[in-house]
């Protein structure tokens, strides 16, 4: 307060407050006004000049760009002749000439790899063009060109020496094409971009405005003078090239790698002389006129001694024109024409830098020296007010202090009254200025937090987007690159499977197809796990039979429970809708993970899948699928851990049961995409219990043919089951409660014979008996040769079910009459049929009617004639087989312009259709197909045949026109269900699956 108090004392007399108002007067009417039109007139003229020197550094660095160019180019052209000089024999030059010529090959590759490490320096600093990629569009894609094309030159050398002329002669028309029809247009059109940059940048410097008057003075009058020697050199540039062009021609053409009749000779030699001649009448200056005038003379008697080559060549005198090549005419250019043609280049180059400096020097002279005085103005700016303002130096000090701290970021800094007047209205603002930069900073804090954390955001989700498209490309090619061989190893081993061998091939067969199909299996696993985590598996929609599925699934899943002496069963509660919608595929990949994880970990004892219907909403229903095994179990505290990929309950147990630990883990993600979940109720020696709960939507019947039998035939028929498993005994009940027929259970061989001896004294004896094969007291071909031996139970049709299939069975049921030998676990579709054909051919002798096993209902379905479309002669016989064994009729074809052609002359049943094939895909072929079947009304079935399997190619060929997808390697299931699927093949009746 006294401090205030003391300043009002000291400002109080009149004269002090008049001589305020004078200087503060003079200063805003005359100083300020005048030292800031200065200070604003020297900031123009020093951003004009620095704008000038930046300006000419530009042009420095494409000038810098455009000789690194021109010294690349010239030396891809001069190795590419020494690489063609090196191709000569040696019969012809001389060991000496030879070892020389590899010398300087050796030379021009370092010299070439010098020159493109010095341009792509250059074209690095050269950012001229804005926005533009620093560099001949890439120097990455470059460096790769040429060392492709040392590789291509390498090869050729190779097979020169070995005398194999036509495979060199190939290796050079690559060599070519490389060196010709990618390499050079890039660099030739960097080169020119440059030359046109550079032009536009020195017009720009040498038009009339104010700054380039004031800055460059006179001295912009020579900016013109700049484009000759680069332009002069651009044209030094093609001269040389074209000279080279034309002596590799020669080379190469001497060492018997191409041919010619002398045309290609003589354009080049054209060439030459236009080009030298242009340079002659463009030349600028009188030194450089003379070398080319020096020149012309060196350069006709080069001409003359390569048209001497020509000629003997053309009479085919190629020793002589090795020799004269090799050593007159190699020897007069590298010590006459070359080294002229590189002192040219030089000399441009030297005369543009030299042209440059003093222009360059002149504006940096005056951007210094203009940067200084202004820095001088300024400074006298500063402490002119200063000391004109001596009663304003504390107050102005101390708001200055004030200022500094606020704008380090401390707003806290107290700010008190300390001056009056218009100093004191400065120290009230900047109190209202301080707190309103307090808000700002907050805010300011906020939005930078805001936007860095939107950066990072962004950052993560381009990588992520980014890695995601890196391994969907990956996935994709080892998709097909996989699948493709893998195909015709499975499927060639299954059908040489089919034939007569022997007992050992047939072990080593089995070996190699079950390690085949191992190796599958974990390729999908693989496969089908990154596609999940890249997020680019997705789950279909598809109209399908959930008991065919289920049955299916199982039935792929026996070998290897009976091979192990497990019962493997099925249980499918009656209140199941039989149609669902939903992703059959899927639920069968998991299905297999999980039943063959229970198969894997069970020594002894069973397998059991029991469906039920968990909830039913209207048109959508949860059904739940429960595996249980007796197995080894999972301890509790593992049970979370088995979800984890590449994890197993105990890692002791890998080497005993083997395996990737991805099954768990693909079915769990599985699951979860179908919108289901998983859980697990086990025990250490009890076995293992596995609940899959999934929502499928309620699907109307499908519709299907006709059958010859009916289901009202087993209406009310007695039937004998025997069966030593209760599992199985009640799953056969429920199926033949649900078809309305009378079973009777009995759990073994003797048992099943006094259930006939009573039937038979009631006077109503079996009409049917279905017999387990594997049973403790009376397996089921000793009970079936008992029922044989006695004649009054003649009248009993024996139906045998195996989980074995042993070769000599079917002999077997012969002999003792067995009407069908089916194989477990067996579908009710196939059982249905199975029972029905047999009730059918009860009419006949049963020793003379047919054994009916799963096979003879498959080949019972009618022929087809199928066109066979594929490029890969493995995969094409493959096919072919598989389809000739089910008795169907194909033809083939190799690429889509002759599937169009063979579906336009002839009629087909289905198309099996490659995607990928030569001349026309699969999928230009079907849209040909089906512009031509809209004339006729037709409509084939078409199949693609693809080893792509990632998401969206299913999609792409269904958009083309087709009716079916069929991933490679094919399996013959999988093919005939897509058939039956499609209506192709007739499939089983509706009320066959109506249990």
């Amino acid at each position: 307060m006294s401090q205030m108090t003391r300043t009002t004392a000291e400002g109080a007399p009149k004269a002090a407050l008049g001589s305020n108002v004078r200087l503060r007067t003079w200063f805003l009417l005359i100083g300020f006004p005048t030292i800031g039109s200065l200070i604003v007139l020297l900031g123009g003229a020093v951003w004009a000049t620095r704008e000038r020197v930046q300006k000419l550094e530009e042009v420095q660095r494409q000038g810098n760009s455009i000789a690194g160019l021109e010294r690349l180019i010239v030396a891809l052209a001069g190795e590419s002749r020494e690489v063609a000089a090196s191709l000569l024999p040696v019969s012809t030059t001389g060991e000496k000439e030879a070892q020389e010529s590899q010398t300087q090959l050796t030379a021009a590759r370092n010299y070439t790899d010098r020159a493109f490490a010095s341009s792509m320096t250059s074209l690095a600093m050269d950012r001229s063009e804005k926005g533009a990629d620093i560099g001949a569009d890439d120097p990455k894609a470059l460096r790769a060109l040429i060392d492709r094309l040392r590789v291509a030159e390498n090869a050729a050398e190779r097979w020169s020496q070995a005398k194999r002329y036509h495979e060199a002669n190939d290796v050079l028309v690559e060599i070519e094409h490389v060196s010709e029809a990618l390499l050079a247009p890039k660099l030739l059109a960097r080169f020119n971009r440059e030359q046109v940059e550079l032009e536009q940048a020195l017009n720009s410097l040498g038009t009339s405005e104010v700054f380039n008057r004031v800055t460059l003075g006179s001295a912009r009058l020579r900016v013109d003078s700049l484009k000759g020697p680069l332009a002069q050199l651009g044209d030094e540039m093609r001269l040389t090239r074209t000279f080279q062009l034309m002596l590799t021609r020669l080379d190469d053409r001497v060492a018997g790698l191409a041919e010619g009749d002398g045309t290609r000779h003589a354009e080049l030699t054209v060439g030459v002389r236009t080009t030298l001649e242009h340079l002659i009448e463009g030349s600028l200056s009188g030194a450089s006129r003379r070398n080319l005038l020096a020149l012309r003379p060196e350069m006709d008697h080069a001409l003359l001694l390569a048209d001497s080559v020509e000629s003997l060549l053309l009479s085919n005198r190629r020793d002589a024109a090795a020799v004269l090549l090799s050593g007159t005419l190699d020897g007069f250019i590298d010590g006459t024409v070359f080294p002229r043609l590189d002192d040219l280049a030089r000399q441009q180059t030297a005369a543009f830098d030299s042209g440059l400096d003093p222009i360059r020097s002149r504006v940096v002279t005056l951007n210094v020296g203009l940067g200084i005085f202004t820095l001088f103005v300024l400074a006298f700016a500063v402490g002119a007010p200063v000391m004109l303002s001596r009663f304003l130096i504390r107050p102005v000090a101390f708001l200055t202090r004030v200022a500094r701290e606020i704008g380090s970021g401390n707003f806290e800094t107290e700010i008190r009254r300390i001056g009056a007047g218009e100093i004191g209205e400065l120290q009230a603002s900047f109190i209202d200025m301080r707190e309103k930069l307090q808000r700002l900073h907050a805010e300011q804090a906020a939005t930078e937090q805001a936007l860095r954390e939107a950066a990072e955001a962004r950052i993560g989700r381009d990588a992520a987007e980014a890695a995601s498209q890196a391994k969907s490309e990956f996935l994709a090619n080892m998709s097909h690159e996989i699948r493709t061989p893998m195909n015709g190893i499975v499927g060639m081993t299954e059908l040489v499977l089919g034939t007569n061998v022997t007992a050992e091939q047939r072990e080593y067969l089995e070996t190699v197809q079950s390690s085949a199909d191992a190796l599958l299996g974990i390729i999908n696993d693989i496969l089908d796990f990154s596609k999940i985590e890249a997020r680019k598996l997705e789950i279909d929609m598809i109209d399908f039979d959930l008991r065919y599925a289920i049955a299916d699934t199982l039935r792929s899943l026996a070998p290897r429970a009976h091979a192990k002496g497990l019962e493997l069963a099925c249980q499918i509660a009656p209140d199941v809708p039989p149609a669902l919608g939903g992703d059959p595929s899927r639920l069968r990949q998991v299905l297999v993970n999980l039943i063959g994880n229970a198969v894997k970990f069970t020594e002894a004892g069973e397998v059991v899948l029991r469906v039920d219907c968990e909830r039913m909403e209207g048109e959508r229903v949860s059904v739940t699928l429960a595996v249980s095994d007796t197995g080894i179990g999972i301890p509790l505290e593992k049970q979370a851990a088995i979800f984890d990929p590449f994890t197993q309950a105990d890692a002791s147990t890998t080497r005993r049961f083997g395996g990737t630990g991805l099954g768990l883990t693909i079915s769990a993600r599985l699951i979860e995409l179908m919108g289901g979940g998983i859980r697990i109720d086990s025990e250490p020696g009890r076995g293992t219990r596995v609940y899959v709960t999934l929502p499928f939507a309620i699907r109307p019947a499908l519709l299907v043919p006709e059958h010859q039998g009916k289901l009202e035939d087993l209406r009310g028929l007695e039937v004998l089951v025997v069966d030593d498993n209760a599992t199985n005994l009640h799953i056969l009940h429920e199926i033949f409660i649900g078809w309305g027929m009378k079973p009777t259970l009995v759990d073994g061989g003797f048992a099943a014979i006094l259930a006939l001896d009573r039937a038979l004294a009631a006077g109503k004896p079996f009409p049917l008996a279905i017999i387990d094969f594997q049973m403790p007291d009376l397996d089921g071909f000793g009970l079936a040769g008992r029922i044989k031996a006695r004649p009054e139970l003649g009248t009993t049709l024996i139906m045998m079910l195996s989980s074995v299939g042993n070769q000599g069975d079917a002999v077997r049921c012969r002999e003792l009459g067995v009407a069908s030998y089916l194989t477990k676990p067996v579908r009710q579709s196939v059982l249905l049929e199975a029972m029905l054909s047999v009730l059918t051919a009860n009419h006949r002798a049963l020793d003379k009617a047919a054994l009916v096993t799963r096979h003879t209902i498959n080949e019972s379905h009618r022929s087809l004639r199928v066109l066979v479309a594929e490029d890969n002669p493995v995969n094409r016989t493959l096919v072919t087989a598989i389809l000739a064994k089910r008795g169907h009729e194909t033809v083939t074809v190799v690429n889509g312009l002759e599937a169009v052609a063979a579906a336009k002359t002839d009629v087909f049943d289905v198309i099996l259709m490659d995607v990928q094939m030569p001349e026309m895909d699969g999928l230009q072929a079907t849209a040909a197909i089906r512009k031509a079947e809209e004339s006729t009304g037709a409509h084939a079935t078409i199949i693609a045949l693809t080893a792509h399997a990632m998401k969206g190619d299913r999609e792409v060929c269904m958009a083309a026109g087709m009716d079916g997808y069929l991933t490679k390697p094919i399996n013959a299931k999988e093919l005939f269900a897509l058939l039956e699927s499609l209506g192709t093949i007739p499939l089983i009746p509706p009320e066959m699956t109506a249990a």
